[in-house]
């Protein structure tokens, strides 16, 4: 008997355009959700169009990579809004579903005529979930933006690089990457609501405000007075050591921090530099603040020096306590981390276009592994499926519809 997964029976409509929501409703999606993803030929999902390609057509829509990671277990429809009969198709299928997930510009997705007071109307019990940089409402809502205008605008780029250079965008998307949980969170929290008070909602999820959540260490600290440690590159305004170190080999880098003074005695040790606990200048975190050029320097040049390779000293240092982590490059990532492997980060899935292959599994395991995946969809598979199953369509209705054009055009 296969283990019932929370979300089994929860149906959601999805428009989402770009990652936020792709990622958001791949959440819902590999927890049990039905995702009924919203496409168009004419108009394909951001993530459908990115240059990285598996196969040498690279004017396929079914063959990017990152689409196959973001949109797994989802279904794709392909009705065209501007016909009257393909919008009646999402029409009737928000009246069966019990959350819409869009991540448009604000207002967009009321242009398009499904506006929250329409999807009420719809579905009274509807829940909206909406993902943006500034949210549905106040001054800059309509502005557009992409990850770095977020970033920008919640400090995240003024706390990135070094104190003595410029600031920094951050290497990878951040809050395209956190806000979905955020939203996919408040999913759950609404979908809970509606159950014991049957209100539906709209969720607005506002990437700004994400980020400067994360800031508020920084942010606590401006208020105090203190603005000095905004920019501290690999170092940390509260502690020392805090940094990442050479290690033999080109471009080889260790990470190491201490936080107590039990570590901090545990780390000199390791180092055979036991002297180094009742050095005057490491005497206490703010005099290895003080002192950290030479503190940094004293670790860097033991570090370097070592014979054995950073994944065993790594764990050398672990054992005696010391958070240290070598610095991993992405190439390494997938194949070489044991911890990765072990549990199962990637799950092999079988797709019809790009052949079997390991896809990231959401990163939040259940104890009795009551969540699943299946490939991502190709654009408009689950059309006429979705138009006879639960629209209850005819075979004649569903080959008049795709005769006419109205499930969009291939071509």
């Amino acid at each position: 008997m296969s283990t019932q997964r929370p979300l089994d029976g929860i149906r959601v409509v999805d428009f989402s355009w770009a990652i936020v929501g792709n990622t958001a409703t791949k959440l819902l999606g590999d927890f049990g959700a039905e995702i009924l993803k919203v496409e168009s030929w004419s108009r394909r999902s951001m993530e459908r169009m990115r240059d990285i390609v598996a196969n040498d057509n690279p004017t396929s829509p079914d063959n990017k990579l990152w689409f196959a990671h973001i949109a797994t277990s989802k279904k794709s429809i392909t009705p065209e809004l501007k016909d009257p009969r393909g919008r009646k198709i999402i029409e009737d299928l928000i009246r069966e579903a019990d959350v819409v997930v869009e991540n448009f510009s604000p207002g967009t997705l009321a242009r398009m005529g499904f506006g929250y007071d329409v999807l009420r109307e719809l579905n009274p019990k509807i829940i909206l979930a909406s993902g943006s940089i500034f949210g549905q409402s106040g001054p800059m809502s309509g502005f557009p933006g992409v990850d770095a205008t977020g970033a920008a605008r919640s400090g995240r780029i003024a706390a990135s690089g070094y104190p003595d250079g410029r600031a920094l965008v951050p290497g990878l998307t951040y809050g395209d990457s956190v806000l979905p949980f955020f939203i996919a969170s408040g999913v759950m929290a609404a979908l809970e609501r509606r159950d014991r008070t049957g209100q539906g909602c709209w969720i607005d999820g506002a990437m700004q405000e994400v980020l400067v959540q994360q800031m508020w260490p920084l942010i606590d600290a401006s208020l105090k007075g203190n603005k000095d440690s905004w920019r501290t590159g690999n170092r940390h305004a509260d502690t020392a050591p805090h940094n990442v170190y050479p290690l033999r080999g080109e471009d080889k880098w260790l990470a190491i921090e201490v936080w107590d003074e039990q570590e901090w005695q545990a780390l000199c040790e390791a180092m055979d530099r036991p002297e180094l606990f009742t050095d005057k200048r490491f005497a206490s975190v703010s005099l290895r603040k003080a002192n950290e050029d030479e503190l940094d320097s004293i670790i860097a040049q033991w570090t370097a020096s070592r014979e054995q390779d950073g994944e065993a000293l790594m764990y050398s240092l672990q054992a005696a306590g010391i958070a240290a982590g070598v610095v991993r490059h992405t190439a390494d990532l997938v194949d070489v981390d044991p911890q990765l492997k072990h549990r199962g980060f990637l799950s092999e899935l079988s797709h019809p276009v790009m052949g079997t292959f390991g896809h990231q599994r959401t990163p939040i395991t259940l104890t009795d592994g009551a969540s699943s995946m299946t490939h991502s969809p190709l654009l408009g598979q689950h059309t006429e499926q979705v138009c006879k199953e639960i629209l209850g369509m005819s075979d004649e209705e569903i080959a008049t519809l795709a005769a006419d054009g109205v499930f969009g055009n291939p071509g």
